[in-house]
């Protein structure tokens, strides 16, 4: 740890402390002590420093360029630590301001860019470059090359770390008893970093006066108080609205730091926000969480690639983000876009993503393998996909399988390649070669072959077989049902969307893929009771589960999204991320697994359960399963229904 040099405190105290006095009357004594203690000034440099203070009133409020060494840190540290409002010091070269002015010229100081800009080698007279300081003055480095003389010697530079070490005070907290850099120096003491943030963003009220202020300071029974209440000017209000209480940092509230952020992000070079811009960056300005929304805007590649989109200013739309590399990333930014109302929403849009995927994989695909993959993809598995999304509502699951198929498909043509095989030369034994050797799921190879052959690319007689399966079926047995659908229905404990999802699986057997497009519109309440709509009919809820459907459909939004932008109102039972398309099935699935209740296994077992007690007719009208399905459903239950048929048949008088 570095101790605090004496210097300066006893060299020249008694001029420096006076001086800071007059110019910072809102500081008392042992605050402007613990100031002294914790700036690092050299012992030769106080003279200058006291000289400077006592020259000019306003020594600490006009910026100049002709400043003492001293006056860098200490004004620094009051600006920052201290929360004094000084102006900060300006390079005469350039006009900036800042703390780091390391090089005196005749005019004043410059800063390290000007220094590296201006100076001229004083051989040749070249400014700027890359130069070594000699006796004689700077020398750039061609003159230097043409200089046989050696180098002069240069003491080793300390490490960065050391040299951190020595720049920075390092006391125990006051707070904490932490040993740590100092941070601010407050009525209470001297704060490290670890507390610093704490204290400025909790939202605690003073003991003393009930205002809800960060507190910097203690009262004489130890209880915390604000600065103001301990004689401090330090109240840390916000310098753009002026609130207090939910601070961001010493100098804005988290509102002001948001929206400052927001335009930034926004902001085109010129300063202007395009009207293009203007519904994100009201939306984004408005966040219910505003600490989780500059987190994104700071650190997050979703913000870097929004800033690129916007410094490219040209009109954004759903084609143009289809040109960049498919990615989570673009596809976050895609769904905030549409979710603002900058980008309208698409149809089918787990489907369109497919199509940047695809044109990078055919920019990589050999051009003999294109005239076969390029069509099998775009004419076949594309329009099917849309044409069961059409068919099925909005979801994930239509073109879930499309990337492996075409993978697949492109890995059993490369595959045919390396064995000097054309598709018109492909028999059985090569497909089963293929799949014995775990290159490949039939699953997927099976459409290829199916197509190629349809289109008479391949021999008439080559199928993909599918492997023989014992047939076995996940099952619950009676007890662990009952007991998860106790649990459905009774454990406040369970998310609410998972309560209704498990009970309808593990009463009605509804596959996870028809729960996750469940509509509020679906669900009825009469006089007679609560109904949710299947297809064409009508399915009666018993009163517990009517119960926890009606909550669900009733129960507002979530306020946020990890962006905090609160979601829009869902046509959706179980709306997913964005509000306008529905939760995807694996997510489901997996949530109801993580707290313990089987997805698969209780459908079959509901399914099962319901075959033993309806027809066929009845069980696919319920389930929505076809109707061959529900058959061998009811013969795995080995009931025989030919009596209730014959008690549904017209009977004739007198038979």
């Amino acid at each position: 740890m570095t101790q605090p040099n004496p210097i300066n405190v006893a060299g020249e105290p008694g001029g420096l402390l006076a001086s800071l006095a007059r110019h910072l009357p809102q500081m008392s004594g042992a605050e402007l002590h613990l100031l002294l203690h914790s700036t690092r000034i050299a012992p030769e440099e106080i003279p200058d420093l006291v000289a400077f203070l006592d020259g000019h009133d306003d020594a600490l409020t006009v910026a100049r360029s002709a400043v003492p060494a001293g006056y860098l840190p200490l004004a620094h540290l009051l600006s920052v630590h201290s929360g004094v409002d000084v102006a900060q010091p300006m390079c005469s070269a350039c006009g900036q301001a800042t703390f780091f002015l390391p090089h005196i010229a005749a005019d004043g100081r410059w800063c390290a860019r000007c220094v590296s800009r201006l100076t001229r080698c004083w051989r040749c007279g070249t400014p700027g470059g890359r130069q070594t300081i000699t006796p004689d003055g700077p020398i750039c480095s061609p003159c230097r090359r043409g200089d046989r003389s050696p180098p002069p010697a240069r003491a080793k530079k300390p490490k960065k770390a050391e040299a951190r070490r020595r720049r920075c005070t390092y006391l125990p907290c006051a707070l904490c008893g932490k040993v740590s850099r100092v941070a601010a120096l407050w009525p209470l003491g001297a704060v490290g970093g670890c507390c610093r943030a704490k204290v400025i963003s909790a939202k605690t009220p003073c003991a003393t006066c009930g205002t809800v202020l960060p507190l910097i300071g203690s009262g004489a029974d130890g209880a915390r108080i604000c600065g103001p209440c301990a004689g401090s000017p330090l109240t840390f209000a916000c310098r753009t609205c002026g609130a207090t209480g939910d601070n961001h940092n010493a100098r804005s509230c988290r509102r002001c730091a948001l929206t400052d952020r927001a335009t930034k992000l926004l902001m085109r070079p010129d300063g202007t926000i395009s009207a293009r811009w203007a519904a994100l960056h009201a939306k984004l300005a408005a966040s219910d969480t505003p600490s989780a929304t500059i987190h994104w805007i700071q650190a997050t590649k979703g913000s870097r690639l929004l800033r690129q989109l916007v410094l490219d200013d040209i009109p954004v739309t759903h084609e143009h983000l289809d040109t960049l590399a498919p990615s989570r990333t673009s596809n976050s930014v895609r769904d905030l876009l549409v979710r603002c109302a900058v980008l309208p929403e698409r149809d089918a849009e787990y489907i369109d993503r497919i199509d940047p995927w695809l044109r990078n994989l055919m920019a990589e695909t050999p051009p003999h393998h294109l005239h076969v993959l390029g069509p099998f993809a775009r004419w076949y598995l594309l329009p099917k996909a849309r044409r069961a999304a059409h068919r099925r509502g909005v979801g994930q699951s239509a073109p879930t399988t499309i990337p492996s198929t075409v993978l697949a498909a492109s890995r059993f043509l490369h595959w045919l390649d390396s064995q000097h095989l054309a598709l018109a030369d492909l028999s059985q034994s090569h497909v089963d070669e293929w799949l014995d050797s775990g290159r490949g799921h039939y699953r997927y190879l099976y459409p290829f072959i199916t197509w190629t052959r349809t289109h008479g690319l391949i021999p008439t007689g080559i199928r993909a077989p599918f492997p023989h399966y014992p047939q076995r079926l996940t099952m619950l047995d009676d007890d662990e049902r009952l007991h998860q659908l106790r649990r459905c229905l009774d454990d406040d404990d369970l998310p609410l969307a998972l309560r209704v999802a498990g009970a309808l699986t593990l009463l009605y057997g509804l596959p996870v893929t028809t729960i996750v497009r469940l509509r509020h519109d679906q669900v009825t309440t009469t006089t007679t009771g609560t109904s949710l709509k299947l297809a064409d009919h009508r399915l009666a809820l018993p009163p517990r589960l009517a119960t926890l459907l009606e909550r669900l459909a009733a129960e507002p939004p979530a306020p946020h999204d990890g962006l905090g932008l609160r979601k829009q109102t869902s046509p959706l039972l179980f709306p997913g991320a964005t509000g306008s398309r529905p939760i995807a099935a694996n997510t489901l699935s997996h949530r109801l697994a993580g707290h313990g209740l089987a997805g698969l296994a209780a459908r079959n077992s509901a399914r099962l359960a319901l075959a033993a007690r309806l027809p066929a007719s009845v069980l696919a009208h319920l389930t929505g399963i076809d109707m061959e399905t529900a058959t061998k459903w009811n013969h795995r239950a080995a009931h025989d229904w030919t009596s209730y048929l014959e008690a549904r048949l017209p009977h004739e008088p007198g038979t």
